[in-house]
């Protein structure tokens, strides 16, 4: 090979290297964006909040922001309660379990829809109250 070959093989090298690093930090740097960007959209879905995390949320919180804050929680978790007691009649063994499962179903719907009541009443806006999962 002569030198002219060599010279051209490598800066090809390193333009391909420099290259490929390029893109690598601009793949990085997307994916912190999307970590923040999920992180904003995350700070009001209380779905994935564990009950300390709910509790330590309302501690920092007082008047009308604690009260709506509150009933959004509630609803989630409340939801999250109906959904795990509609799985009891085809699951369930006790007929304790079944019973309580009716009751959790029956006083928890109409908690949640007085809830969402006084939200329309109090011009509180609700966030997304749907109940992918619940860790607590």
């Amino acid at each position: 090979m002569n030198n002219n070959t060599i010279m051209t093989l490598v800066i090809g090298l390193i333009i391909g290297v420099g290259g490929t690093l390029g893109v690598s930090a601009m793949k990085k740097d997307d994916y912190n964006k999307q970590v923040t960007t999920i992180e904003q959209q995350t700070s009001n879905d209380h779905s994935s909040m564990t009950m300390a995390e709910m509790n330590k949320q309302l501690e920092k919180l007082s008047g009308d922001e604690f009260d709506k804050t509150f009933i959004e929680m509630m609803t989630v978790h409340h939801e999250g309660a109906v959904a795990m007691a509609e799985l009891i009649p085809s699951r369930a063994k006790h007929d304790e379990i079944k019973t309580l499962g009716m009751a959790i179903i029956s006083a928890q719907t109409k908690e949640i829809a007085e809830m969402k009541q006084w939200q329309m009443d109090w011009g509180y806006t609700a966030s997304d109250s749907s109940m992918p999962g619940m860790n607590h």
